[in-house]
């Protein structure tokens, strides 16, 4: 492994730490162009290294008290469902296909996330009522999201817990 991957490491936890997004966008073109490896096995390896942080910060908001259980219950058995069903797909996927796929997600999220209907949401999160029986099909779509291109969790999955209600504990 190279060593702009061991200097790139720090910045790739640090995304994750302050936005809960961005490591899959890091990882997976840096793992791909940076070090070489093939499309699928850097997006199998982003997936691993962004499951791994993602759980030492589920410990420690945990501990903060600042999970929604029930809502994230019904998006993560969707999310499993979504992630094995994108992978499966994304196997059988040319890596040209899946590296357009992947940059024109990047673009969409990031138009996505600066509009006024997503500033709006944001904003008035705390005031609105968990809505579980969404929660399942938004963690089916950005599983397959997660699972067909190894990114979109945390830059999906942030913003739609917003709009579900995933702040009403404060």
């Amino acid at each position: 492994m190279s060593l702009s991957l061991w200097l790139a490491a720090p910045f790739i936890g640090l995304l994750l730490s302050l936005f809960a997004a961005g490591g899959g966008m890091v990882a997976v073109p840096l793992l791909s162009f940076g070090a070489g490896m093939p499309l699928k096995q850097a997006i199998a390896t982003s997936l691993i290294i962004v499951a791994s942080v993602s759980f030492i910060a589920l410990l420690q908001n945990k501990r903060w008290k600042l999970i929604e259980w029930r809502l994230h219950r019904y998006f993560a058995i969707g999310g499993m469902v979504g992630g094995f069903s994108g992978a499966h797909i994304g196997l059988r996927m040319d890596d040209q296909v899946q590296a357009i796929i992947f940059s024109l997600l990047v673009l969409i999220v990031a138009w996505w996330i600066h509009t006024d209907r997503m500033k709006l949401v944001s904003a008035h999160a705390k005031k609105t009522p968990c809505n579980c029986r969404y929660s399942l099909l938004a963690g089916i779509a950005s599983g397959m999201v997660t699972g067909l291109l190894g990114v979109g969790g945390g830059f999906l999955i942030v913003p739609l817990l917003l709009m579900l209600g995933v702040a009403t504990y404060q």
